[in-house]
Order: structure tokens, then sequence, then C-alpha cells
């Protein structure tokens, strides 16, 4: 009906539609026993009547003929069905929640994502959009907006005081929480910072909690991750935390070629004043990815590694034997794109 249309789209770097990836109004060539999976991007344009429709994809080859089912031109058809609801309410998701350590006097700051799964406009509160609570004495609490969205704080990013954008549909936004200890807390003591994001009407939308554990023998983990479009081991720029596209690269006739490689990097350091003993890393290829090399520890080898067959996909772990204060060690593998 009016008001509903559909574009199709490959699929994204995820190997699904979380992201979607280009618009497309075909298939590549399939060839005998291929597949190819397409995302159909259903949009319902405002005030369109609540009801339930149905939606017929049908797939044509204006030249293929089954050598099975000679009236077969090629085309097949499937029906969904759609329920439309007005009006549509706002779907938010305001993640993850973390856990982190931190010395007397110290500070950490925990990366949060917002994002607008709905069909409709999130408006936050006017005046405080946030509201901040800290279950123990001692701490703080304060809110930036990663402005330049690089995913690292840095003084581009401005502290939420008074006012958050809209969040339009498919929005994303990312904040730091930057937590601070007094140089009084006591070690052991465990806080629990409650962020709390409303909307117009004083509605509560959602919440994350960072529980942060004062200690004076702290461990800094950090995941960096970098893009190698031709798996040679070098990456083409620098490694960062932001968001990277992965793909298959095309060769000259536009067919799909081998995947893009995304190099990881994964560091621990002993911010601590005394050494700790074993430290075991845990990992696992993403979805819609393989492994690529091996994983290997620096600068002292790993023990006890574990992996998948370079070409599978699965868990990866090592173990270094101490890390001594101050020290940081460094795990490192790096994976290829199989996705369709």
């Amino acid at each position: 009906p009016a008001g509903v249309s559909v574009v199709f789209a490959e699929t994204g770097i995820n190997g699904n539609c979380t992201p979607i990836g280009v618009t497309t109004g075909q298939t590549r060539v399939l060839n005998a026993g291929e597949t190819q999976a397409l995302c159909a991007v259903v949009s319902v344009a405002a005030g369109t009547p609540a009801a339930t429709v149905d939606l017929y994809f049908r797939a044509f080859s204006p030249t293929y003929v089954s050598t099975i089912v000679p009236t077969n031109a090629g085309s097949d058809i499937i029906k969904n069905a759609l329920t439309i609801v007005n009006p549509a309410a706002p779907q938010l998701a305001f993640t993850p929640d973390l856990r982190g350590q931190i010395a007397p006097s110290g500070t950490i700051v925990y990366t949060h994502v917002i994002v607008n799964n709905g069909a409709t406009v999130i408006v936050p509160r006017a005046g405080t959009p946030f509201e901040i609570s800290n279950d123990q004495a001692g701490f703080s609490t304060t809110l930036y907006l990663d402005a330049n969205n690089n995913g690292v704080l840095d003084g581009a990013d401005t502290i939420i005081s008074t006012t958050l954008a809209n969040l339009q549909p498919s929005d994303r936004i990312r904040i730091f929480a930057k937590v601070e200890a007094s140089a009084a807390v006591l070690l052991g003591t465990e806080n629990l910072t409650l962020i709390e994001l409303y909307g117009v009407g004083n509605v509560k939308l959602e919440q994350v909690q960072d529980i942060t554990t004062v200690s004076d023998n702290l461990i800094r983990l950090t995941k960096l991750q970098a893009l190698d479009t031709d798996c040679n081991g070098t990456p083409e720029g620098g490694y960062t935390t932001a968001s990277l596209p992965i793909q298959r690269n095309y060769n000259l006739d536009g067919s799909a070629g081998a995947g893009q490689c995304v190099l990881y990097r994964v560091s621990v350091r002993n911010e601590g004043t005394a050494a700790i003993a074993a430290f075991n890393f845990r990992d696992a290829t993403p979805a819609g990815t393989v492994l690529r090399t091996a994983p290997t520890c620096t600068p002292v080898a790993c023990t006890g590694v574990t992996a998948p067959v370079v070409g599978t996909a699965g868990t990866v772990s090592g173990q270094v034997p101490s890390i001594a204060a101050g020290a940081s060690h460094q795990f490192s593998f790096a994976v290829q794109y199989d996705g369709r």
C-alpha cells in the first residue's frame, strides 16, 4: 500500500543486515549451486495507517531456463507480512554495562553507545537528559560526547551538561563516562555508577551501569584494530578503536575476490605497584570472519596458545607468565572477511 516502500541492499561488514551494505538492484552472477544473501529494507512513511500488509518478494532472471523444469524461466516468489503499528514506539539501545579498576585518585573512562533502532525521533529531556549517581562516597562521573566520532576521549569532545541532540531513526552516538575516585577512597571499594537517559515527560528511556573497583593491583586491557585490505600483514592506516568497514576486494572484471583482513592488537598493562602472576588472553574471530594469522605475544612469547585452523572460525587464547609493575604485553592476531 501507499507509504510502504522496499529497497534491496547487499549484506554489510558482518555478513548480515546489521549494518546493511550498498543498495543494489540485482544479484551478482550466480553459478550452479551458489547463493547470495540480500537485505530487503522495508520503510514505512509517517502517518501510514495501522494494518497488516502482505509483502511479496520476487526474484526473476530473463535469461535462465531450468534444465529440470523447462517452463521455469528462473523466477520464484516468497510472501511475508508486515504489521504496522501507529504510533511506532521508539526503540533505544544504550550499551554496554562495563567494569574496571582504578587506584585512589585515579580515573577511568568507559565508552557507551546510544542507538535509535526505532522509526520515530527520540527527543531527550531538556535541561538534564542524563541522571548520574554513584553509590559510594568519593566518586564523581562526568559525561562527554564523542564529537569527532573517533572512539577516543580527547580535546575535541564536549561535556554533556544541559542538552543532547534529538536522535533520528538509525542515529548512533558515542558517549564517554569519566569516573574519578578521590584519594580518600579505601582499597577494595566497589562503586556502581548508574547513568540514566530521560526523554520528554521525564520518561526514562534506558540506562547503563559501570562498576569501578579501587585497587593497588591494576590491570588495564585495551583492544585496537587496523584494516589490512590486501592481507599482507601491514595495516592501511593506524590502529584505532573506531569502527572499520570490511568487505571483499573486487577483481577487474567486477567479480568478488578475496576478503579483506583486520589486524587485532590486544594489550594488557600492569598499572599497579607489584608484579602479577600469569595472565590469560582470550578472544574470538568475529562473525563473518575466519582466522588469517595465528596469535602471537610480545615482548615475551605466548604459552598455551589455542586457535582454530587458519581459514576457520573459533576462539583464540594465549598466556604470558607474569607482568612486572608498569610493564605491558601484547596479544596479536588477524582475521579475514568470509562473508558474501
